[in-house]
């Protein structure tokens, strides 16, 4: 039963993390004019971000009406952030919610790796 339980909570946030009016920018995919905002597998969930103040405080803020409408929280220290760009880093970093992985660390996914400049 469990696991159908968090198909519900899983499905729920998600529906509510894509909606227009919760506002969180997504990655725009090449050849598209859809948005990639999140993804899930197993109980791992996955967001898709624009790299700007202003997404990241309302991701912040979607999150907590979320986990207190729902009774859910996040795992902080499974919770982690990095950026895929050319650019440098954005100033912002650190935040508190998240653990911001450094620039150049490799970054593992589902056992995967992910970024940029995939070597290992």
């Amino acid at each position: 039963m469990a696991p159908y339980l968090f198909l519900f909570f899983a499905e729920a946030m998600s529906s509510y993390v894509t909606s227009r009016n919760c506002g969180i920018q997504g990655i725009c995919l090449p050849n598209s004019s859809e948005e990639l905002v999140d993804s899930k597998f197993a109980d791992d969930t996955t967001l898709y971000l624009q790299g700007n103040v202003e997404n990241l405080f309302i991701v912040e803020k979607a999150l907590e009406v979320f986990c207190l409408g729902s009774g859910a929280r996040l795992n902080q220290k499974k919770t982690v952030a990095f950026c895929v760009s050319d650019l440098p880093p954005p100033m912002w970093l650190p935040h508190p919610y998240f653990k911001w992985i450094p620039e150049g660390m490799p970054v593992r996914y589902l056992g995967c790796q992910v970024g940029i400049n995939i070597t290992a």
